[in-house]
C-alpha cells in the first residue's frame, strides 16, 4: 500500500515530539545487495537484454532506458516454477528449428500444407516460429542464447505457413492437428484483419477449445485495424504488445477483444539455425507475435502446477493476476492488464 509523503512527515513529526520516551525517529529505508558488475542472474549471454522478463531500466538496443519493473516478473516467477515436461505448447507458425536452446523438447511436428513432417522454407519469415518458441521455452543457464518463460515445456511444431503464404485452410487444419495431438496450449502468432465470421477457421478454433486446449493469439501489428482473427474469437486469448515503459507498442492492434498485454518491442529471441542445431543464433524482433508466447509460457507454468484446472480457469487466473495499466480496470489497449507471471503463480500456489 502506498502511504502519501504528507502522512509520513506528519507521523514523524508527532513521534519526534515524544522526546521523553523516544530517543530518535527516522525512516527505515530499504537497500540492496550489490552483485558483481560482471555477474548476471543467468549465464545466458543475452539475458541482460531481456527486459520483458526482468526490467531494471536497461537501455536495450540504444532505444532508451526502460521503466524498472515494467516486465512480466519472469525472474521472480522462475524461482517458483521451472515448468513441467507434462505440458505441451503447439507452435502454429513457420518452422521450429532444432536450436540448441530448445534441445530435447521439440516433439515430432507436422506440416499442414503437405501432410508431412519435412519442410523447407526460403521466405524472409524463416526463423519466425523458432523465435516464438524461444520466448516461450528457451533453456536457462546453458551459456547459450536467451532465457525462456518456461524451461521444461514440450513444443509441438505445426507448420501452417510456407513460402511466406498462409491460408485459413492451412491454419484451420493446423489447429485441428494440434488439438488431435492433445496439445495443452495453442500458440498462434498469425491472423487476418477482417470481421469475425463463421467458417472453417472458427470451426477449427471451437474444435480445439472444446477439446480442452487454451488458445493464445497475437492481436496484430496495425493500430488502425480491428483485432485480427483468430485472436478476436471469444474462445481465444488476444494479446497486445507493450514496450519497456509499459506503454502500448505503437504498432499494436487493440480493441475490446484484448485479454492481456505483454512485452513486444525489441524482444531478443532465437532465430533460424540454418540446419545446424549448434548454431547459437539470436535476433531482435518486434511485434505481437512475440508478446503472445509470454502468455503461452505462463499458462504452461500454471498447468504444470495445477493440471486439474481447465483452460478457462487458467485464462481467468492469468487475467485476474495481471498488472492493471491504462484506464482503471479493463480497457481496449491492455485488456485486463499486462501479464504478471509471478502473481499468477502465487495465485495458483496460494488459492
Amino acid at each position: 500500500m502506498h502511504v502519501p509523503d504528507v502522512v509520513i512527515v506528519t507521523a514523524l513529526d508527532l513521534l519526534s515530539q515524544q522526546n521523553d520516551i523516544i530517543e530518535s525517529v527516522e525512516i527505515d529505508r530499504p537497500g540492496k545487495l550489490f552483485q558483481s558488475v560482471n555477474e548476471s542472474l543467468f549465464n545466458d549471454p543475452n539475458y541482460r537484454q531481456q527486459y520483458g522478463l526482468n526490467n531494471i531500466g536497461q537501455n536495450v538496443r540504444n532505444n532508451g532506458y526502460g521503466l524498472p519493473d515494467a516486465d512480466v516478473d519472469g525472474y521472480e516467477a522462475l524461482r517458483l516454477s521451472r515448468g513441467s515436461n507434462s505440458v505441451t505448447i503447439a507452435i502454429l507458425d513457420t518452422e521450429v528449428d532444432e536450436h540448441i536452446d530448445l534441445q530435447g523438447r521439440i516433439l515430432e511436428g507436422w506440416d499442414s500444407f503437405s501432410d508431412t513432417i519435412e519442410w523447407s522454407d526460403e521466405c524472409h519469415l524463416v526463423g519466425h516460429g523458432t523465435g516464438v518458441a524461444g520466448v516461450a521455452a528457451a533453456a536457462e543457464n546453458n551459456r547459450v542464447g536467451i532465457v525462456g518463460v518456461n524451461w521444461k515445456v514440450k513444443l509441438l511444431p505445426i507448420r501452417i505457413a510456407g513460402l511466406c503464404e498462409i491460408t485459413q485452410l492451412s491454419a484451420g487444419r493446423g489447429i485441428i492437428m494440434a488439438a488431435d495431438r492433445e496439445a495443452d496450449i495453442l500458440q498462434m502468432s498469425f491472423g487476418w484483419y477482417e470481421p469475425v465470421v463463421e467458417g472453417f477457421l472458427r470451426d477449427a478454433s471451437l474444435y480445439a477449445y472444446y477439446s480442452g486446449a487454451l488458445l493464445v493469439a497475437s492481436s496484430g501489428n496495425d493500430p488502425n485495424q480491428n483485432v485480427a482473427i483468430p485472436a478476436a474469437y471469444p474462445e481465444v486469448m488476444a494479446i497486445s504488445g507493450t514496450d519497456n515503459l509499459d506503454q502500448l507498442a505503437d504498432f499494436s492492434t487493440f480493441g475490446p477483444e484484448i485479454s492481456l498485454a505483454a512485452p513486444g518491442v525489441d524482444i531478443v529471441t532465437l532465430t533460424s539455425t540454418q540446419g545446424d542445431p549448434q548454431r547459437r543464433t539470436t535476433v531482435f524482433r518486434s511485434g505481437t507475435s512475440f508478446s503472445s508466447p509470454y502468455v503461452s509460457g505462463a499458462a504452461a507454468h500454471i498447468m504444470g502446477l495445477r493440471p486439474e484446472l481447465s483452460a478457462d480457469q487458467v485464462r481467468s487466473i492469468l487475467e485476474k493476476s495481471s498488472d492493471d495499466l491504462g484506464s482503471v480496470g479493463f480497457d481496449n489497449q491492455y485488456g485486463n492488464g499486462r501479464l504478471n507471471i509471478f502473481k499468477a503463480l502465487l495465485w495458483v500456489l496460494n488459492p
